[in-house]
């Protein structure tokens, strides 16, 4: 005797193209870059003062390395980095790492390199450069 039965399930299409996508999402490696619509891992990014804050998700956990040969350390969920002028970090999960650097001037934002590393899935190796403005 099987341990196997058929069932007969039945699921409105748009949920299992809501399904298939999500699927086809973590299949393809997405991180929080492609999951937030733009090579950013963070929530928000503001003006205080002459320093950029920069905070992630409460969902998202990365390593961070704040100086150079420190060693890395998980953030915390939701946390904020404070950074003056031309001070950067760099923060990483599996495949994805970003240096992010303040800038102030002439626009106040952080300048991001991010790399997302597909190898493991068949992908390749792309980077990409970008700014995100600050909120005032």
């Amino acid at each position: 005797m099987s341990n196997v039965r058929e069932l007969e399930v039945n699921f409105p299409r748009s949920a299992l193209l809501a399904s298939a996508l999500g699927v086809l999402a973590l299949a393809a490696g997405a991180g929080p870059a492609e999951t937030a619509g733009a090579l950013t891992p963070f929530e928000s990014v503001v003006v205080r003062g002459n320093t950029i804050v920069a905070r992630l998700p409460t969902g998202l956990r990365l390593h961070v390395t704040e100086d150079a040969g420190a060693e890395p350390r998980l953030t915390q969920p939701g946390e904020a980095f404070t950074l003056g002028p031309g001070v950067s970090l760099v923060l990483t999960e599996r495949h994805s790492s970003y240096l992010v650097t303040a800038r102030m001037q002439p626009i106040s934002g952080v300048e991001v390199s991010a790399t997302i590393d597909r190898r493991s899935m068949g992908g390749e190796v792309s980077k990409k450069q970008y700014f995100i403005r600050a909120n005032d």
